[in-house]
């Protein structure tokens, strides 16, 4: 939204967001659940886009996650 309103000078920053990001995308963590969420949706049925499903993986993935996690700190009290 931001960048609608700024009016000339979306490009700048869209290209500055896009330099900041890089810098995340190349870690090895974050390349090995993009490879993770990539085999799990591979071979998937269904006809939603292929990035919506490895969204969507890692979406459940952080949710089944943060309730593990929830619970582990239960159990511990």
């Amino acid at each position: 939204m931001v960048a609608v309103l700024m009016r000339g000078g979306a490009d700048d920053l869209l290209l500055l967001m896009e330099k900041e990001a890089q810098k995340y995308i190349n870690t090895p963590k974050l390349q090995a659940l993009l490879n993770w969420a990539e085999q799990i949706k591979a071979g998937s049925p269904g006809y939603f886009k292929a990035v919506h499903k490895r969204a969507s993986a890692i979406a459940n993935a952080n949710a089944n996650a943060n309730t593990y996690a929830g619970s582990m700190r239960l159990d511990q009290q």
